[in-house]
């Protein structure tokens, strides 16, 4: 049992295994929970086994044959009754967490019995499923061993990435993903107090003009009072050089609304917030929001971009997909946005408030990452007319401590601003 941080070495590590057996006669399977990750184990396998003089690589079956006579075949496990019948000196299970356990159960573990044969489990930790109650019995077993190996024991990778990382995915998801740590997210919050940031409040910026606005919709299906509520969030993404980045969330309201109801909503929403686009999760119902909302826009005259977006994870690790945000700043909330903010300090616990949490997470993830191009230094204060205008008087005796006009000084005749470039432009060097 293998528990290993992300960029770790996994994969060169089963695969290396896999072809050692291999080349003793042995008859070995790589298998993968679904067929994307099943080929990055192939492109390994193909790579190390290249170097061996007489060997041969069936594309098709995903086969390597040995000189030896041994083989290693890469799988599949989406399909875990595919996987019976087959006798195995070896098995890898990569990315154990996020397979079926009855492709181990049912299929692979029969297949070793009668050649007593061996299996590597590999796997960057995905909460407390299966993977972590066989990694915790493996501790107690006979004949078993297991490992837990953070990212960082790779020398490879340079520490400055990961710290990168940390930023990027903040603490929990960090410590799972590079850590190799099983941590039980149903129990762990995503959001925490002393992370909130406001908009215009200890030293934070207000929402500068020209944000790029855009917004996040969560439909519910039933109208009850004790449904969960239909939720709609407004966020802008500041691009002046002095903010550039910054998110600004500007609106968020909930309710329990009829679908004409949640359609309204939006398109009320965009004129009023200049919105460009609204994501909305992709699922059946969302679909056929998405058309209603397309033809009422033309209705009315609105241009406006309506976005389906696929589900990538579960509730929790959307969220934990964007507390980073939160937790570095890159967030700051404007004024009115209590119930967002109780709906995040609230979950995972409270499984009512999951609706402008959700909205939140498709309006902000959709934003570009980007980064301020300039930083204002401490205590420094943005430039003005006036301030301006104090500068091109400095050099004739005049005060410098304040921002002045000539009309201050009576009887004092203004410059001639032209006659004084054109002898400025007039000096020559010598």
């Amino acid at each position: 049992m293998l528990a290993a941080g992300r960029r770790w070495g996994k994969t060169s590590l089963g695969v290396t295994l896999c072809l050692r057996t291999a080349l003793e006669r042995g008859r070995t399977w790589w298998v993968a929970p679904t067929f994307p990750l099943a080929q990055i184990g192939w492109r390994v396998c193909k790579r190390l086994s290249r170097k061996i003089p007489g060997v041969e690589i069936r594309e098709a079956d995903r086969l390597v044959i040995l000189p030896s006579r041994g083989e290693i075949q890469v799988k599949s496990a989406d399909n875990p009754d595919s996987l019976r019948g087959a006798g195995l000196d070896g098995v890898v299970i990569d990315e154990t967490a996020y397979a079926k356990e009855e492709a181990w159960s049912e299929s692979l573990r029969p297949a070793l019995t009668d050649r007593r044969g061996w299996a590597l489990f590999i796997s960057t930790p995905n909460g407390l499923n299966w993977f972590h109650g066989l990694y915790q019995r493996a501790q107690q077993l006979p004949g078993w061993q297991a490992w837990q190996c953070p990212t960082w024991e790779n020398p490879r990778i340079a520490r400055d990435e990961l710290d990168l990382a940390r930023q990027q995915e903040g603490e929990l998801v960090f410590r799972q993903e590079f850590g190799a740590e099983f941590l039980d997210f149903g129990t762990l919050k995503p959001f925490r107090p002393e992370w909130i940031r406001y908009a215009g409040r200890d030293g934070e910026p207000e929402p500068p003009a020209g944000l790029i606005v855009e917004a996040g919709f969560d439909p519910a299906i039933s109208q009850r009072d004790t449904a969960a509520r239909s939720a709609l969030v407004i966020a802008g993404q500041a691009r002046d050089p002095l903010h550039r980045g910054r998110l600004f969330v500007l609106e968020g309201i909930a309710g329990h609304w009829s679908v004409w109801e949640q359609a309204d909503h939006i398109l009320k929403a965009v004129p009023r917030r200049s919105i460009r686009t609204v994501r909305i999760e992709d699922v059946a119902y969302q679909k056929a929001l998405k058309d209603i909302l397309d033809r009422e826009a033309r209705t009315r005259g609105l241009h406006v971009h309506i976005e389906l977006v696929k589900p990538d994870m579960d509730k929790l690790r959307r969220a934990n997909a964007w507390s980073p945000l939160v937790e570095d700043g890159t967030v700051l909330f404007g004024p009115g946005q209590q119930d967002l903010i109780d709906s995040m300090l609230a979950i995972p616990h409270d499984a009512t408030k999951w609706d402008l949490v959700d909205a939140a997470g498709l309006g902000l993830r959709g934003f570009p990452a980007l980064e301020a191009s300039r930083t204002r230094l401490p205590g420094s204060a943005v430039s003005t007319p006036e301030r301006a205008e104090s500068y091109a008087l400095r050099g004739r005796g005049l005060p410098l401590h304040t921002a002045i006009t000539w009309e201050k000084y009576g009887g004092t005749r203004p410059p001639d601003l032209r006659r004084r470039a054109q002898g400025y432009t007039g000096k020559r060097p010598g």
